[in-house]
């Protein structure tokens, strides 16, 4: 029964891909003790902006193509 999940899932996603459909993210914060990065997503109205260092980039909420870029002023 796993297994059939796991493939029933695949199929679903390699159709969505084939649709375009954009993918689902959540708003999330992600600091890397590592390396010092930082990574916020923010899921807006209209836009959905992931911030890495303090450069954020938009994209269209619906579609998730890119819009452009700005500075975070935090």
């Amino acid at each position: 029964m796993s297994r059939l999940k796991t493939r029933l899932k695949e199929w679903l996603c390699r159709l969505l891909n084939r649709a375009n459909v954009p993918g689902a993210i959540q708003e999330t914060t992600l600091d890397d003790p590592l390396t010092g990065q930082s990574l916020r997503v923010h899921v807006g109205v209209f836009f959905t902006r992931i911030s890495v260092n303090g450069r954020d980039y938009y994209f269209h909420r619906l579609s998730g193509q890119f819009d452009g870029t700005g500075t975070g002023c935090r």
